[in-house]
């Protein structure tokens, strides 16, 4: 994980939050998960592009293979402490972790953003245009 850090570092992002776990699609079929992969799923707050992105970084190649970027309205379920599923750009995304308490520390790191992003949404009310 330590390397995965510093890597996030030097791209101008801020890690929130990182964990080792299996990556997990749900397609073709919606009902059936199937491993993709293991790796490192980090939670970054990218300073340039100013959002929050899930980067999955195979632990044999070293190389970004999934990126997902927070959107405002996430459905992020926790079907088991461990499991974490939402939907993606293509389908269905499940995230196993090997820890509990870093699924934990996952889960409150994109909880207390969607909570934050639907506050700012609110607070944003048009403004007429005076002539």
């Amino acid at each position: 994980k330590q390397w995965y850090q510093r890597r996030v570092a030097i791209t101008a992002g801020e890690v929130l939050a990182v964990s080792v776990a299996q990556l997990f699609h749900a397609s073709p079929n919606p009902r059936v998960w199937s491993k993709q992969q293991t790796g490192v799923i980090a939670l970054v707050k990218d300073h340039n592009q100013r959002s929050y992105f899930l980067h999955f970084v195979n632990i044999d190649t070293h190389q970004t293979t999934y990126s997902e970027e927070l959107y405002l309205e996430l459905d992020y379920k926790t079907p088991y402490s461990y499991f974490h599923a939402f939907p993606g750009e293509k389908c269905m995304v499940g995230l196993n972790f090997t820890s509990e308490n870093e699924a934990q520390i996952f889960h409150t790191a994109i909880t207390g953003i969607t909570i934050r992003n639907k506050k700012r949404k609110k607070k944003k009310v048009p403004t007429a245009t005076l002539r």
